[in-house]
C-alpha cells in the first residue's frame, strides 16, 4: 500500500486499492452530509475484468443480491478493464446506466465485459455513454474516476 500512496501522491497510475480506498472514503463521507443517502458502493476487487473473466456466474449474484437490496438508489461501480479504469453508474429502478470513461473514443456499451454482466444481473439496461472529460495521457484514468465519484455524490445524486 506505501508504494501505491507514492503514485496517488505522484500522479502515478492508480492501483486497485487505492480505488477501493477512496471508494470506501466517499461511503464514510456521504454518511456524514444532511442529504438523502441515494449511493451505494460496490467493491471494485468483486467487479473487475479479470473477475468477470474468471467468475461470470459469481459476478452476477454479487451484482444481482447488492442492487435488489434496493433499486432506487444509485450504484457507483468503479470498473478496471485492459488497463484502464471506467465508472459505472447504474439506477437499477429505472433499468439505466451511465458509462463515464476518459478514453471512450467510439466505444459502446457492449464493449465492457461489466456491461453484459449487469444486464444478466437486473435485467437489459438502456446503457449511455455521455460526453466527460478525457484524459491526455495514459495514467489519467483512476483520477478521473475518482473526480467523478466525488462529484456524483456532492451534487448529482439528489
Amino acid at each position: 500500500m506505501p508504494d501505491d500512496i507514492m503514485k496517488f501522491m505522484t500522479n502515478g497510475w492508480l492501483d486497485i486499492s487505492i480505488i477501493t480506498w477512496f471508494s470506501m472514503t466517499c461511503f464514510t463521507y456521504q454518511k456524514r452530509l444532511t442529504t438523502p443517502k441515494r449511493c451505494v458502493f460496490l467493491n471494485p476487487n468483486r467487479i473487475s475484468q479479470g473477475i468477470c473473466s474468471e467468475g461470470p456466474e459469481e459476478v452476477t449474484a454479487y451484482i444481482k443480491k447488492i442492487m435488489t437490496q434496493d433499486r432506487d438508489k444509485y450504484y457507483i461501480l468503479p470498473y478496471h478493464q485492459l488497463n484502464h479504469w471506467s465508472l459505472f453508474i447504474i439506477y437499477p429502478s429505472k433499468k439505466y446506466g451511465y458509462i463515464l470513461d476518459s478514453l471512450k473514443g467510439t466505444k459502446v456499451a457492449q464493449d465492457y465485459l461489466l456491461s453484459g454482466l449487469v444486464d444478466e444481473a437486473i435485467g437489459r439496461c438502456l446503457w449511455d455513454l455521455p460526453p466527460c472529460q478525457q484524459q491526455r495521457s495514459g495514467w489519467e484514468c483512476g483520477y478521473y474516476v475518482m473526480k467523478w465519484i466525488h462529484r456524483f455524490i456532492l451534487y448529482e445524486q439528489h
